[in-house]
């Protein structure tokens, strides 16, 4: 770890099981999302009502991910150094100047259709869906 570190409450250290298990859940969900967003264009029937339980789980680890973010450990220099940035700081600024954005744009589009109850909506909501992907 390069520099002073910041308390271990706050640094995740992205090689352990727990947090490869973590992400190893958000890639099933993005995999599930690429399979189900375009679904949401069809009349599903009795599908829609696993959207309704499932949708809101994904929102909700998509929104914890976002915070585990700006507290996981990145490489100091680049991906074949095995030297990382554990300093929160320093990982939220990286994380604020490259994928902050777009997250927070595929949540909070996540969050409008949860509130909005568009699980089994019309063809065009469906279609602004899509746009998530």
């Amino acid at each position: 770890a390069t520099g002073k570190a910041c308390p271990q409450v706050l640094a995740i250290d992205p090689t352990t099981k727990r947090y490869v298990t973590w992400a190893i859940t958000g890639m099933l969900l993005l995999m599930w999302d690429v399979f189900v967003i375009p679904l949401s264009l069809f009349e599903l029937g009795g599908f829609s009502n696993v959207l309704k339980v499932t949708n809101p789980l994904a929102v909700a680890y998509w929104s914890v991910d976002l915070v585990l973010q700006f507290c996981a450990w990145i490489p100091a220099k680049d991906f074949r150094t095995a030297v990382w940035e554990v300093r929160v700081s320093k990982i939220s600024a990286r994380y604020l100047k490259t994928w902050f954005l777009p997250d927070l744009c595929i949540i909070s589009i996540d969050y409008l259709f949860m509130l909005s109850d568009v699980g089994g909506g019309s063809k065009a909501q469906g279609a602004l869906r899509l746009s998530k992907i």
